[in-house]
């Protein structure tokens, strides 16, 4: 609503001219001007800004790399924000709850995060194998391989059925180790000098 008084003249009489007037603005011009690599600009600033410029990739192009290094660096931001407010929930709200309390230290528990980012596990088995080449085995560390089945959400390790079979595969190797540290070489049998070799071949041909 706007008001209708309009300015006086000179006479002390309403002149044409309002105090107030309101109107769209737009453009003076006759030419179309394309305002959508502007808007697609600004698209790009907002998610930036947000360190959610991934979301983008697909429209203008880009490749896998680019995506794959923007989405772990925004998802590492994500856990850093999460870590910030854990930091501060422990510190203002667990601890000064215990202190108040008169409660032991000890068994204060603590607030912690999970992981956002999912873990990579065609990385994680690349460098698993290469320890496993420089002769570095962690199958024996139950708690690694229950930390490896975690990260690529798989059931819990049953102990009792891996440490037997654990058992299994240690013997083997044992028993193979021995088989190949005696003299003999394996699949190597007897060997026939030469002059056997030609008494056989004789004593045959006098036999046809």
């Amino acid at each position: 609503i706007l008001p209708s008084d309009p300015y006086m003249d000179s006479e002390g009489k309403p002149s044409n001219h309002k105090l107030m007037d309101f109107k769209l603005a737009s453009s003076e011009g006759s030419r179309n001007i394309d305002l959508d690599p502007v808007i697609k600009r600004y698209q790009h600033d907002i998610a930036r800004s947000f360190l959610t410029e991934f979301i983008m990739l697909g429209v203008d192009g880009g490749s896998y790399a680019l995506s794959k290094s923007k989405t772990d660096l925004f998802l590492r931001a994500l856990e850093s924000y999460i870590q910030s407010i854990v930091d501060v929930l422990n510190r203002q709200l667990v601890e000064r709850l215990w202190q108040l309390n008169g409660l032991d230290y000890n068994l204060m528990p603590k607030i912690t995060a999970g992981d956002i980012a999912p873990h990579d596990l065609k990385e994680l088995g690349s460098y698993l194998r290469n320890l496993n080449g420089a002769d570095i085995s962690l199958a024996d560390q139950t708690d690694i391989v229950d930390s490896l089945l975690e990260n690529a959400e798989l059931p819990a390790l049953d102990r009792g059925i891996y440490e037997e079979s654990r058992k299994r595969a240690r013997r083997t190797e044992a028993a193979r180790a021995d088989y190949y540290d005696d003299d003999s070489t394996p699949g190597d049998g007897p060997q026939e000098s030469e002059e056997d070799g030609e008494n056989s071949v004789g004593d045959n041909a006098g036999d046809e």
